[in-house]
């Protein structure tokens, strides 16, 4: 085995390889950009969530209108 002949431990092998590939594939990969629509709406129903049934009630109820 590689880590053997090297005279490194397996996980010391594996952690490195783990880090070149993910430093690879960093460098590949051109960086994220989060583009977010916003659209018009009605304003939100005013519940309070931590009211359970309360905040079901108007899910359902936008449920409903959908």
């Amino acid at each position: 085995m590689r880590a053997a002949r090297e005279g490194i431990s397996l996980t010391r092998f594996v952690e490195d390889a783990l880090r070149t590939k993910l430093m690879d594939d960093r460098r590949k990969d051109p960086a994220f950009k989060l583009e977010l629509r916003t659209v018009q709406g009605d304003a939100p129903p005013k519940v309070d969530i931590s009211d359970r049934e309360a905040l079901y009630d108007v899910l359902d109820g936008l449920q409903d209108r959908a």
